[in-house]
């Protein structure tokens, strides 16, 4: 059985999510680790996030795999930040995913929300 998740990439400057759908192993002993070890900067998170598709990350290399290729999803968010959070909700949503990561370079730091 699948753990989907989303993992983002937050850019302020050009009011935009960019997404990579994570397939299995989402939760956070595994993608989140993964994340925070080997993608904890705004180059790698950036990077990462621009993949489109992954079957898997390993939480031990920072390797990933992938099943499928897929460009990622970039979303130009509303100004208005409820707003923008729906569309972030249904982002999440249209992935049917159990977690989300979003890479938030304000605080340039992960921000895991449980779905």
């Amino acid at each position: 059985m699948a753990t989907r998740a989303l993992i983002g990439y937050l850019d302020y400057t050009t009011n935009t999510i960019t997404t990579t759908y994570n397939h299995y192993d989402g939760y956070p002993s595994n993608l989140g680790v993964a994340l925070e070890k080997f993608y904890n900067s705004e180059e790698k998170a950036k990077e990462i996030s621009n993949v489109g598709y992954i079957s898997f990350l390993s939480s031990d290399t920072g390797e990933w795999n992938a099943a499928n290729k897929q460009a990622p999803q970039i979303t130009e968010l509303d100004d208005d930040q409820s707003k923008a959070i729906q569309q972030l909700h249904r982002l999440i949503d249209g992935c049917d995913a159990d977690y989300a990561y979003i890479w938030n370079t304000k605080d340039n730091k992960w921000i895991r929300l449980f779905c």
